[in-house]
């Protein structure tokens, strides 16, 4: 078995008389990050013309072909029952002149992207660079190793940068308490004791529908209202299986136990043996 097969080869294994391709969906999203603190993006109607200048479809379609990416808008919506409805996830370049347009000059991006680390990160972060230049921005771009752009990420010296934010666990406060307010792991978003206040309400609600409310609220607050963040897409992982293997389950999550599998009955033994992988 083997993960994260590149899109150009997935036609000639599936194709293959001993080897089949199983696409996957998870919770594994290319993000922009923005720093709202300091900095061009502090100016939150700049933080919206990043959002507004980017062609989410045209990502997933002319670099994945369909099938290495899926559409998501959301943060942490997708663990969530019943999801919040956003307003970010719209291409409108006309919308994002107008707000770099009334903010004056052509504003300077540092744009922070790793390359050779995520599937077509380096692709990613050009197209993501042209589109901004499309809306009026100024982009210097900072290709990194994932090493250096967590170091150049951490001393604050970004205007944004795109890297692959993904759940140890398939719950909201996996990521809201990870990512937002004061002991976030990296400070960028503002109002930090808004986030708090609202993680405690939601980790002390006396039931599951007033916790998710909650999370539900956060979800606007941090796409829709701060601005902080704008989801690319999630990564579909696609998984050479040779015929050995019988059963499959992926996880959508990070959680430890990552996924099972299970070989084809053996003659000689009573019962296929189950495998669990972990990283």
């Amino acid at each position: 078995m083997v993960a994260d097969l590149p899109s150009e080869l997935l036609d000639q294994i599936d194709k293959a008389p001993d080897t089949s391709v199983l696409n996957a969906p998870s919770l594994y999203k290319m993000a922009l990050t923005m720093n709202g603190l300091q900095g061009t993006l502090s100016d939150v109607k700049l933080r919206e013309a990043v959002q507004s200048a980017i062609d989410y479809d045209a990502l997933i379609k002319t670099l994945f072909g369909g099938v290495g990416a899926r559409a998501s808008a959301y943060f942490t919506g997708d663990v969530m029952p019943n999801p919040p409805k956003l307003d970010y996830h719209k291409f409108d370049l006309n919308h994002a002149r107008e707000l770099v347009k009334a903010a004056g000059g052509s504003p300077t991006l540092r744009f922070l992207y790793t390359t050779g680390f995520y599937p077509k990160d380096k692709q990613v972060g050009e197209a993501v660079s042209a589109m901004l230049e499309a809306a009026g921005f100024t982009v210097e771009q900072v290709p990194l190793d994932n090493t250096e752009l967590r170091k150049q990420r951490n001393t604050g010296n970004y205007s944004l940068y795109m890297t692959q934010i993904f759940p140890v666990f398939a719950h909201p406060d996996s990521f809201f308490g990870f990512f937002t307010g004061s002991a976030a792991a990296v400070k960028y978003c503002p109002d930090p004791a808004g986030y708090d206040a609202a993680q405690t309400k939601a980790l002390t609600a006396t039931d599951e529908d007033a916790s998710y409310k909650v999370y539900s609220q956060l979800e606007k607050k941090i796409l829709d209202q701060d601005r902080c963040n704008s989801i690319l897409y999630d990564q579909v992982i696609s998984y050479g299986l040779s015929d050995k293997v019988k059963g499959f389950e992926p996880a959508l999550d990070a959680v430890p136990d990552m996924y099972k599998v299970m070989d084809r009955p053996n003659p000689n033994r009573s019962a296929a043996n189950i495998f669990t992988f972990t990283w």
